[in-house]
């Protein structure tokens, strides 16, 4: 499960945050606004880089006819960043697509040992993804500002932690 979040914490941060805005830029998900603090109802997950996952209890656990298993919000310094979606299985990775295409425009498919699609804006990114190998993916959806700020609080603590060693 950890490792899951890593993967989607690591790809947040790898993100070319363009200043490109793509259709329907997502300010939300399910109600809570980027940058609030968890609800009273989610549960605590796992604390992983600098960020918080969380759960809710009573989560729909599908996207239109997507099944989802697992959706984790993630929080830095206590304000929403993003959440992750997580799905298994190809025909689940054609609904999201076609979901996301027709939301938020159409996208070339990056096939490397997965396929990736990702919108890239000034409010937020979405990525999605599936690994054909593995046969499961996730949709992330997140704050761009926010996020920003998490890679230039990382840069600055990489920078720190080297400052002694010159």
């Amino acid at each position: 499960m950890k490792k899951v979040l890593v993967v989607v914490g690591i790809l947040v941060l790898a993100l070319s945050l363009g200043a490109f805005a793509f259709q329907n830029e997502p300010e939300e998900f399910r109600g809570l606004l980027w940058g609030d603090p968890p609800t009273e109802e989610m549960k605590f997950l796992v604390d992983s880089d600098d960020m918080k996952a969380y759960t809710l209890p009573d989560d729909k656990m599908y996207l239109g006819d997507v099944t989802l298993y697992r959706i984790a919000y993630m929080f830095f310094e206590g304000r929403f960043t993003s959440v992750g979606l997580y799905y298994n299985g190809e025909d689940n990775y054609k609904l999201l697509e076609t979901i996301c295409k027709e939301r938020y425009g159409v996208q070339e498919v990056d096939e490397v040992s997965f396929y990736q699609m990702r919108w890239d804006g000034q409010k937020s990114f979405v990525i999605l993804a599936y690994d054909f190998v593995k046969e499961g993916g996730y949709l992330a959806i997140g704050s761009t500002p926010i996020t920003m700020e998490k890679m230039a609080a990382q840069k600055k603590k990489e920078a720190e932690k080297a400052a002694g060693d010159w």
